[in-house]
């Protein structure tokens, strides 16, 4: 698994386990890679000309999927207290960012960044910091499919579900919920990652360097939107949706979308029409089947939010006073990623 955020090694999380005793709960990633090929295999296997094989053999025995127990201790032990990460970690807002003049006790004046922050108890702070960091994911406002808009309240709910469609539909019905309609735009796919391995992978950096050789910086964000492809479970989670459709308590509607949304304020329930794409006989033939439910008790919408620098609050006076080039909302880098 070299998923995680030690910087030590990529295998710091299966050297913990190892060294803890723990093996028992890392889960194997199992079909990622093929099966080692023995001797004789390999002997038979006919000479291919073309692409080499996406998957290198020093990857047959490295993916694991580590219980959330196990992957806290590692971050805990390998990571917090290693590096001693709790004294410099402060519990602030930033909500403005900005570069010009600081000045740094015992040095004289010199450009910089200017982060302002709110503390939880209303105290505002001012540091000044040579480079800033920011792994703030999609920091934007959620988006709300526009068929929603105007049934939300004026100021709708702030705190949106950030897990995959499956993990919210296993612990709904898990817990009493009679019934789930699950509406997807696209086939569901069974991957182990969204971004398969010539992307991810330790050493298989082909892809990466196509993007990198990219001049255009459009066709560069299009070879990352296909990568990323979206619309994917693990295989766990896809057995789990197979467990709840065939006890008939879990309805999923492929390639279908929301058209229409409507909330009866004295039923206290919604009313929702969605549009089917089917496919004819013929090739590239399309048609589109209408289909509502009705009584909807609740409308959970796992539409996330697109991250766009030029968006984000915080970094207003920076982008005004420094703008920058983007593409569908990220920066265009330079050849050395500047």
């Amino acid at each position: 698994m070299l998923f995680h955020p030690s910087p030590a090694d990529v295998d710091a999380l299966v050297a913990y386990a190892s060294r803890t005793r723990r093996e028992d709960e890392l889960e194997p990633i199992k079909g990622v890679v093929r099966r080692e090929f023995s001797k004789y295999q390999r002997k038979k296997r006919p000479t291919r000309i073309g692409r080499a094989a996406l998957a290198n053999e020093r990857e047959r025995q490295d993916y694991y999927r580590p219980l959330t127990s196990l992957f806290h201790s590692f971050i805990r032990d390998d990571l917090v207290n290693r590096y001693n990460i709790a004294s410099l970690v402060t519990h602030t807002s930033v909500n403005s960012l900005s570069y010009g003049v600081i000045h740094i006790i015992g040095e004289e004046l010199q450009d910089g960044f200017v982060v302002r922050s709110v503390n939880p108890d209303g105290t505002v702070e001012v540091r000044g910091a040579e480079a800033v960091v920011m792994a703030i994911g999609p920091s934007n406002k959620p988006f709300i499919p526009p068929v929603l808009r105007s049934a939300l309240p004026s100021s709708p709910p702030s705190a949106y579900p950030a897990l995959t469609s499956a993990q919210i539909v296993d612990p709904l019905l898990s817990q009493g919920v009679s019934f789930v309609t699950l509406v997807s735009r696209s086939h569901i796919k069974t991957k182990h990652f969204d971004f398969d391995l010539p992307w991810v992978s330790k050493y298989a950096n082909v892809e990466k360097m196509a993007a990198w050789q990219e001049e255009d910086p459009a066709l560069r964000f299009e070879l990352i939107r296909r990568a990323r492809a979206g619309g994917s479970v693990n295989p766990q989670f896809a057995r789990v949706l197979q467990k709840w459709t065939k006890y008939r308590r879990l309805d999923v509607k492929k390639l279908s979308e929301v058209t229409k949304a409507a909330f009866d304020m004295k039923q206290e329930k919604w009313t929702v029409e969605l549009a089917t794409t089917t496919w004819g006989g013929d090739l590239g033939s399309t048609s589109s089947t209408a289909t509502t439910l009705n009584d909807v008790n609740y409308l959970v919408c796992l539409t996330g939010s697109k991250l766009a620098i030029d968006e984000i609050d915080f970094l207003e006076p920076t982008i005004a006073a420094h703008p920058v080039e983007t593409v569908s909302g990220l920066p265009v880098l330079t050849k050395d990623l500047q």
